[in-house]
């Protein structure tokens, strides 16, 4: 059947609106005020106006799925992705309204993983055709759940905030996340959301929900992460220092130009605080993403360790400590006159004598950023966008060793946020790490919501790897996350201070997710659609049945 109201979309249009704040309501977001339902709420209000079993061709879809879905992100934008349009202005001199506009379109691929799954919907109804429309509810909301859990786990995304994530707020109660990582939750959200709009649109069969989805909700909540350990006299104990110099990014981009002032005024403010006094004596001094300016010649520096940067030399002597910093390294593999790929964005571990023991190069650049996702094209373009940083890519997943036994990885800004490229770093090494230290700069962000966001959404990896993560920042927040989902003590955003921090010196053991990836949740989901195939016939058997008698 044909969708003719007009009245229709105008509701639709409100309805996306709604939907948009809800589902802002599940992360950090413009009114501080999370709610971890609002996602499920939102996800299926938009099932409910995509009408997506009356919708019959092309048109139809665009008109009644993928405007209202531009609604929704819109919404999304200001309540929740406002730091793209500011980001937008700063940078791009892109004005209102027409920053918010773009926003979201550029939503498209921060969160894609909706049109996408409403255009994979769309195509599998059409070519299913009557036996989707006889299908049951049961049955359908499952499907349709495996289909947008997939979208989630395979579509590209920047910035990934999925409905799961929004499940961290009853953190230590996620014990599944451990085993089968965010998409279980995601799974269950999508099925809640999808049953009780196809109840909404139907308005039969309520008794399955309580039923079939009941469950589900017990067992999310019902499985409790054991509270971590965070200080123990039985256990030797790491000290830590994090550094948040608070570098501006004026001051930051004059002192990465050649700015001698602005250099020293920056390697001052580090310098200080590294070499503050710490009541213990300290392992590790930690510096945020690129917060040396100058290009570091690793190769040099490793066959001649005396012509490193004096200030490293200093610290690691005076505080008797190993420095991790943020920086740049030279590529020896391009060198060019365009500027274009000839140094990675890397972290430096150095020795409590100054001496470089290892370093990481970034692999996950972020496209606009630190380069362009168009391939060979980006070296063609390469000379008339002048304001994109073009960064090589690293290719090796090193492993950092303490001298006093301790192991760490590197991942750098948004890598964090992607958990394949998380197992996939941790796996490349023959040991599991003790934890994982997260540089990071969001200073490009401003004061907005976006710091928290990518705080919040961090925590899922050191609950599915079961790894405390020690997050670097430039500007805020710096700060220790454990892996039963709560946080320790913090730097907050615009706060130039010091954070000495204890962590265990205790040998880890790799999760259930770490070993398995996705592999379990779909082989899960796969069962849970066979199983579901007697009892949906079952149902609808027992329906018509009722009607009868009716």
């Amino acid at each position: 059947m044909a969708i003719k109201s007009v009245n229709f979309n105008k509701s639709a249009h409100l309805l996306a609106f709604v939907a948009g704040g809800f589902y802002a309501l599940g992360f950090p977001n413009i009114a501080q005020f999370p709610l971890f339902f609002g996602p499920l709420l939102a996800v299926g209000i938009l099932f409910s106006i995509s009408k997506i079993d009356e919708i019959q061709n092309w048109k139809e879809f665009k008109k009644f799925t993928l405007r209202p879905l531009l609604t929704f992100f819109l919404s999304c934008t200001i309540f929740g992705y406002y730091w793209l349009p500011y980001t937008f202005k700063e940078f791009g001199s892109i004005i209102f309204p027409f920053n918010y506009l773009l926003s979201s379109l550029f939503l498209f691929i921060v969160i894609p993983q909706f049109w996408v799954a409403f255009m994979a919907l769309f195509l599998i109804k059409k070519k299913l055709g009557s036996y989707w429309k006889n299908e049951s509810l049961l049955l359908k909301s499952i499907f349709i759940s495996i289909i947008f859990v997939t979208a989630e786990i395979f579509v590209p995304q920047q910035f990934p905030t999925h409905l799961g994530h929004s499940w961290l707020f009853l953190a230590p109660y996620i014990g599944l996340a451990p085993i089968l990582g965010v998409p279980i939750y995601s799974f269950i959200g999508y099925l809640i959301s999808f049953f009780l709009a196809g109840l909404f649109i139907q308005k039969k069969a309520r008794w399955i929900f309580l039923i079939y989805t009941f469950p589900f909700v017990i067992i999310g909540l019902i499985f409790k992460i054991p509270t971590y350990q965070k200080q123990s006299d039985l256990v030797p104990q790491h000290q830590i220092r994090i550094v948040q110099a608070n570098i501006g990014n004026y001051l930051k981009l004059s002192s990465e130009g050649g700015e001698l002032f602005s250099i020293k005024k920056i390697m001052n403010f580090y310098q200080r605080m590294s070499t503050a006094p710490s009541p213990m004596p300290l392992d590790l001094i930690i510096w945020p993403e690129t917060a040396y300016p100058y290009s570091l010649d690793s190769e040099l520096i490793i066959e001649r360790p005396f012509l490193g940067p004096k200030i490293f030399h200093e610290i690691t002597n005076v505080m008797d400590a190993e420095l991790l910093i943020g920086g740049y390294a030279k590529n020896y593999q391009n060198h060019n006159t365009l500027d274009f790929e000839t140094v990675f964005n890397t972290a430096f571990h150095f020795s409590k004598k100054g001496r470089l023991l290892n370093s990481y190069h970034k692999h996950r650049l972020i496209p606009f950023g630190e380069t362009l996702p168009l391939g060979p094209l980006n070296k063609i373009l390469a000379p008339y966008l002048h304001n994109i940083s073009y960064f090589a890519k690293g290719q090796s997943l090193p492993l950092f060793q303490m001298k006093n036994g301790g192991t760490f990885i590197t991942p750098i800004c948004y890598e964090i946020l992607s958990p394949t490229f998380m197992r996939e770093y941790i796996n490349s090494n023959s040991s599991y790490p003790q934890f994982i230290v997260n540089l990071t700069n969001d200073s490009w962000y401003g004061d907005t919501i976006e710091p928290y966001q990518h705080l919040f959404l961090s925590k899922w990896r050191a609950v599915e790897f079961n790894l405390p993560v020690i997050r670097s920042t430039n500007t805020g927040i710096s700060s220790i996350l454990y892996p039963d989902g709560t946080e320790g003590e913090r730097l907050n955003i615009g706060q130039r201070d010091k954070l000495d921090i204890s962590l265990n010196h205790e040998n880890r053991t790799p999760t259930f997710y770490s070993r398995w990836g996705n592999l379990s949740i779909f082989l899960i989901m796969f069962i849970i659609f066979l199983f579901s195939i007697p009892i949906s016939r079952h149902s609808n058997f027992i329906n018509d049945r009722c009607l009868n008698k009716k």
